[in-house]
Order: C-alpha cells, then sequence, then structure tokens
C-alpha cells in the first residue's frame, strides 16, 4: 500500500491515492518479491516510471518523470 510519506505535494501531484496498491512497475511484477527487488534496483536509473496501482479493486496506470 502506498503512503504519501515525505513529500505529499509529489503523491498527489503524480496521481496516486493514499491506499493504492503497487502491483507493477516499468514491467515487474511487484506481487513477486524477487522482482520487487530488481524494480527497487533499477528505480535508481529509471527517469520514467510506468506504476500500475489496485485502486479498489481498479486497475490504474499513473505515469511520471523522476530526476
Amino acid at each position: 500500500r502506498l503512503r504519501p510519506g515525505k513529500k505529499p505535494q509529489f503523491f498527489r501531484a503524480s496521481g496516486l491515492k493514499a491506499g493504492d496498491i503497487a502491483v507493477e512497475m516499468n514491467g515487474f511484477d511487484l506481487t513477486n518479491p524477487l522482482e520487487g527487488a530488481q524494480a527497487l534496483q533499477a528505480l535508481r536509473q529509471e527517469q520514467e516510471i510506468s506504476l500500475l496501482v489496485d485502486r479498489n479493486g481498479e486497475k490504474t496506470e499513473i505515469l511520471f518523470s523522476v530526476y
């Protein structure tokens, strides 16, 4: 489950909502522990992120850039 954390402005601006469940990031299945670890490593080098979240039973894709 996702929460705003230390940068709530970025959280809201990216389209995320508290309680969203991240299920996939840039093709990595976040429900699989091994792929989740790989996604975290890849995150350090990514500038564009495609995040698939489960929001109240519906899948929503969130796209954002990080620098």
